[in-house]
């Protein structure tokens, strides 16, 4: 059970811009889902022509800055990815870009599940530069949703689990300031 502490601290966390550390964070946790050939970093997008794979951190930072995300709705991908990552089998191995499918599917529906107004999957699409079509993000979703088993809940303790590490200096924050007032009253 989430203390109150953690939930005061998870209140100001979500509302605080996104960082670079919080990316990076995303794409950590994406790289762990599962093995995948990296050998070519490249991809057949949705018209068959060979395409560069862009990172994963310059991927997701595009589709932040396109789609002006919430902090928590970014965050709580992080859940969807740890449950992705519990129900696959583990010997699972993907493709050289399964790792995008991966994060954005879980973007997709952490929007789409969080959000009362949530970008179509035609502009999902458009935010990939054409690397992903509207039909494969459709798929994409479809299968994202299956493998969860359509259980797209995220709790307070699942956010407070998944950010323990940025949640950490705002509790401390908070303690010390409640100290603090306590001292000078």
């Amino acid at each position: 059970m989430a203390s109150s502490l953690d939930l005061k601290a998870l209140s100001m966390f979500v509302n605080t811009p996104i960082t670079q550390d919080m990316i990076h964070k995303i794409v950590v946790t994406t790289l762990q889902v599962l093995p995948c050939q990296d050998s070519k970093n490249h991809t057949y997008n949705a018209q068959g022509e060979l395409k560069p794979l862009p990172s994963l951190m310059t991927f997701l930072t595009k589709l932040v800055r396109y789609t002006n995300v919430y902090t928590g709705t970014l965050m709580a991908t992080l859940v969807y990815l740890n449950k992705l990552k519990s129900k696959l089998p583990k010997n699972a191995a993907g493709l050289p870009c399964t790792r995008h499918r991966i994060l954005l599917s879980c973007l997709i529906l952490s929007s789409k599940f969080h959000n009362d107004s949530s970008p179509k999957n035609t502009h999902w699409a458009k935010y990939t530069d054409g690397l992903f079509s509207t039909k494969d993000i459709n798929l994409m979703e479809r299968q994202l949703l299956y493998l969860l088993n359509w259980d797209l809940r995220v709790d307070n303790e699942d956010m407070v689990d998944a950010l323990d590490s940025f949640l950490d200096p705002i509790r401390y924050d908070l303690v010390k300031a409640a100290k603090l007032r306590k001292y000078m009253s």
